[in-house]
């Protein structure tokens, strides 16, 4: 069963006070074995598919990966995005995570069409609110390598609310521009460091 976002609003940054990490190797010492990276939103909406392009740009801007274009991606896959079982098993007060569940089949098929060394898939399965308005998005990552479809890591990050102001497919005001980039800058710095692909 798919859980999914409410219509959301601008982003700032809310990671200082997660008490987890936005990028957890699943093994320590993993070394790269390749650069061509696809960003991919594993909910079909609005929240997901903004996020996406928001951490493509961003890995661009820090890492040496090279990102698959949204644009690229959504011509390779019909009717991209669309929904993937997520690794978790209920997203009500808070997100009950469990990597075990995620459709790696799935992932399996959409990286046969794209090619690509890494699969970077997140989910944002729960949106907290306050009258009515979106305050933060609960992010769940996972990233996979090809061939073979192996889990090399995952994370969990949130991303919070400026102003307010609803929007619908992108934020309005250039306060929550600013704090989305800078979020999800933040998140691709720390993805890139671990991998050992942080740009000098």
């Amino acid at each position: 069963m798919y859980v999914k976002t409410v219509i959301t609003i601008g982003f700032a940054i809310f990671l200082s006070s997660c008490s987890f990490s936005t990028f957890n190797l699943v093994d320590e010492g993993y070394k790269p074995k390749g650069k061509r990276i696809a960003v991919i939103s594993g909910l079909n909406d609005d929240s997901n598919l903004f996020v996406a392009k928001m951490m493509t740009g961003a890995l661009d801007k820090v890492s040496v990966f090279k990102s698959l274009s949204q644009e690229k991606i959504a011509k390779a896959i019909k009717d991209y995005p669309i929904n993937i079982k997520g690794p978790y098993s209920a997203a009500y007060l808070d997100v009950d995570v469990d990597y075990s569940k995620t459709d790696v089949n799935m992932i399996k098929e959409l990286q046969r069409k794209l090619g690509v060394d890494y699969m970077y898939v997140l989910w944002i399965p729960l949106a907290t609110t306050s009258n009515g308005n979106v305050k933060q998005l609960h992010v769940v990552t996972q990233l996979f390598e090809f061939p073979g479809g192996k889990e090399v890591a995952n994370g969990r990050f949130d991303v919070a609310s400026v102003g307010g102001v609803l929007w619908r497919s992108m934020p309005t005001a250039e306060d929550d521009m600013k704090a989305a980039k800078e979020t999800t800058e933040y998140v691709a710095k720390e993805t890139a460091e671990k991998m050992g692909m942080l740009k000098r």
